[in-house]
């Protein structure tokens, strides 16, 4: 699904075969994904491009991923975000990879990049590895990756509410991955 508003432009890119995106436009940019597997590719090339890259992974039984991201800033004054959040049951596991690449002529350019997961399952896995390539030395660049369980106090709230532990951890699991489709949500506004 493709929407254009203003100088927004959102894309899922979920169920499209296309890997390479060239941002070459002054405006805003929302790409959002679901359970999505090899390279992605973001090209910025234009100053004062600003791009979102939300992505939801929601992986039972055998579900196995593979991901790489490239934010790729080739033009000073660009914006790039990217958050990745996952539930990983069972057997089932990702393998993420996210580069920002600010190459020299970039100056002035912001980039972030957080991987967040939740496992549920003691053989549910996860390997995150962000990677920071900044050439200039104007910029402003963070990563963050966690790796974590069901925080049992907050499971155990919600039990002293009346919440069955079930219901207590779909409960977590929902408002843990929400915030992707929140913040999609606010910035169309």
């Amino acid at each position: 699904m493709q929407q254009t508003t203003k100088n927004i432009e959102y894309l899922d890119i979920s169920n499209i075969d296309d890997n390479i995106f060239n941002i070459s436009d002054s405006k805003t940019y929302i790409f959002y994904f679901k359970n999505k597997q090899g390279d992605l590719i973001f090209n910025i090339s234009s100053e004062n491009a600003t791009v979102y890259i939300f992505g939801i992974y929601d992986a039972y039984e055998n579900q196995n991923f593979s991901l790489n991201t490239y934010q790729i800033h080739k033009e000073k004054n660009s914006e790039s975000h990217v958050l990745i959040k996952g539930v990983f049951r069972d057997n089932s596991s990702l393998n993420y990879r996210g580069i920002i690449d600010i190459e020299k002529d970039s100056s002035n350019s912001i980039a972030s990049l957080e991987n967040k997961n939740l496992l549920l399952d003691e053989f549910a896995s996860v390997i995150t590895n962000p990677i920071l390539k900044i050439k200039p030395h104007k910029v402003i660049c963070t990563h963050a990756a966690t790796v974590s369980n069901i925080n049992k106090e907050h499971t155990e709230f919600l039990k002293t509410r009346g919440i069955s532990e079930n219901d207590a951890k779909k409960l977590l699991i929902e408002g843990f991955l929400a915030d992707i489709k929140q913040k999609i949500n606010l910035l169309l506004k």
